[in-house]
């Protein structure tokens, strides 16, 4: 009974000891893997003093899919993912965790998209039942479905072109992943009522990726190159 957590860095480091020492104090978390993507910034493991935490500074931006990277080094089969703006404690851990191995072949989180019957990613927020997209500021899923994140990006990259792969990159590492999950499963994937914090105040709300421009073509567009990829329907899923 133990879990593994991943989290990518870009420009909130502030958030960080705050967030580690809030799942740190949690006894089912054995591992805590933090991706810094910033090449500007060299963020010191030892700032975290913390035994369970492990730093990976990179000197070049790799984008969002390094979170799952992570996940190939965790050491348990349930991978637990939040975004650095976000905190949450045991008892958060302990509701997903159950969750997770209630019905480990999906992917789990605290907020979900659905999709219109046109392929349009559809901007209103599932917050409890089912979902074909997850979003990952506080989500689980199984170790294999990082194993095979990485050949379903490498088909991405020589099926769907630059601009899928980049929008991957770039925004929508979670929508890969969730679309691998219901090609494997075949089942639809799950939001659960789970309060958490938003950290407010201590970043700059603009360092948000879906205020980027372009955010919500780049969705949609993903939506109808996965559904292709995978040969599947998102309306099967809602």
């Amino acid at each position: 009974m133990s879990v593994s957590v991943v989290l990518n860095s870009w420009k909130r480091q502030v958030n960080l000891p705050s967030i580690v020492q809030s799942l740190h104090s949690s006894s089912l978390v054995t591992d805590i893997w933090i991706w810094d993507n910033n090449p500007d910034i060299y963020l010191d493991p030892k700032q975290f003093p913390q035994d369970k935490v492990r730093v990976v500074n990179s000197s070049v931006d790799f984008g969002l899919v390094t979170r799952w990277t992570l996940g190939l080094f965790a050491k348990n089969d349930c991978i637990i993912t939040q975004d650095d703006d976000f905190l949450v404690g045991p008892e958060q851990i302990k509701h997903i965790y159950k969750a997770w191995c209630d019905a480990p072949d999906v992917m789990h989180g605290i907020s979900g998209r659905t999709v219109k019957p046109d392929g349009t990613y559809y901007a209103n927020w599932i917050h409890e039942g089912k979902a074909p997209i997850i979003a990952t500021g506080f989500a689980a899923v199984h170790k294999k479905h990082c194993l095979e994140f990485p050949k379903a990006f490498d088909r991405v990259k020589r099926e769907l072109g630059d601009y899928i792969t980049n929008s991957v990159v770039t925004a929508g590492d979670d929508m890969l992943m969730s679309y691998l999950a219901l090609s494997m499963s075949h089942k639809p994937n799950l939001v659960h009522k789970i309060p958490y914090t938003e950290l407010k105040g201590t970043t700059d709300p603009m360092l948000g990726i879906h205020t980027r421009k372009g955010f919500w073509e780049k969705r949609t567009a993903m939506v109808r190159a996965f559904q292709k990829l995978f040969d599947l329907d998102s309306q099967d899923y809602a």
